[in-house]
């Protein structure tokens, strides 16, 4: 899950801008449900493009790039590593990019944003601990960290399902 969800978010806002630029994107985007399920799998086709894109591309850099004196990935790795390499980072955007829809689809907020979210909240403890220990960077315990991770997910589902009903009168009833 290296790549995360980059290709997945750079593809539905091609998709977006496409609706702007295209007028048969623009029509198939007005058609109801079957031209938003039309879209959105052609974002799921776009984001494994992208991935695939991006995978190489990483693959690449990481082949001539070396941090502290030591290679990433070893300069002459064969095609069939280097393929291998691209497969595995797409197949993790590919997962989150499930993951989401999951989320979504079981009604439990907007499931990329929660991901997302989840994600950058998830680095709090360690940026705590790391600043309260000198920079010292410690573990957490396994039980300690299943039990922030429920308790942040549960947090953003909570503040994503949270609605306020707010009346609202008008001359002809009071909704």
């Amino acid at each position: 899950m290296a790549l995360g969800l980059n290709p997945y978010i750079n593809a539905t806002i091609i998709m977006q801008l496409m609706t702007v630029i295209s007028t048969r994107v623009k029509e198939m985007s007005k058609e109801g449900d079957l031209g938003r399920r039309r879209l959105t799998q052609y974002a799921r086709y776009l984001t494994v493009g992208l991935g695939l894109l991006q995978a190489f591309g990483y693959t690449r850099l990481f082949e001539s790039f070396s941090f502290q004196g030591q290679s990433i990935l070893p300069a002459n790795i064969s095609f069939a590593e280097t393929l291998g390499i691209i497969i595995v980072l797409t197949g993790g955007t590919v997962v989150i990019m499930w993951f989401g829809e999951l989320i979504t689809e079981y009604g439990l907020g907007n499931g990329v944003s929660i991901i997302i979210m989840t994600g950058i909240l998830a680095q709090i403890p360690g940026t705590v601990i790391s600043f309260t220990n000198g920079f010292h960077a410690q573990t957490l315990a396994l039980f300690e960290f299943a039990v922030i991770g429920i308790v942040v997910a549960a947090g953003i589902i909570f503040v994503q399902q949270a609605t306020r009903k707010i009346p609202i009168q008008s001359s002809q009833r009071v909704v």
